[in-house]
């Protein structure tokens, strides 16, 4: 790309035509898209560490661990950082899985 044909870029780093409210790097109005930037089930998941999952849920951090362990919550993150998805915390509550 020439230096002509690339947008302006304001003092934030934003192009001069993408309002204030869009996310950087992508135009506003893009179709597929949803409101507040997420793309559906294929995107990442929104994650967690264990301590928020169990105040996000009102229970302990070993009854998310335990909810893991049994398959009712899939568990991300690496070996010594486990995090949970939001969404997928919400649908258990909504289930009324919870203990």
């Amino acid at each position: 790309m020439t230096e002509q044909s690339r947008p302006a870029e304001t003092a934030t780093g934003r192009s001069a035509g993408t309002p204030v409210g869009a996310p950087t790097g992508t135009s506003a109005g893009t179709a597929g898209g949803t409101a507040g930037g997420t793309a559906g089930a294929t995107s990442k998941p929104r994650t967690v560490p264990t301590e928020l999952a169990a105040l996000a849920m009102g229970v302990t951090q070993a009854t998310i661990r335990k909810w893991a362990s049994r398959g009712k919550l899939t568990r991300h993150g690496g070996p010594r950082r486990a995090e949970y998805d939001l969404d997928e915390l919400f649908a258990l509550a909504r289930r009324g899985e919870i203990e």
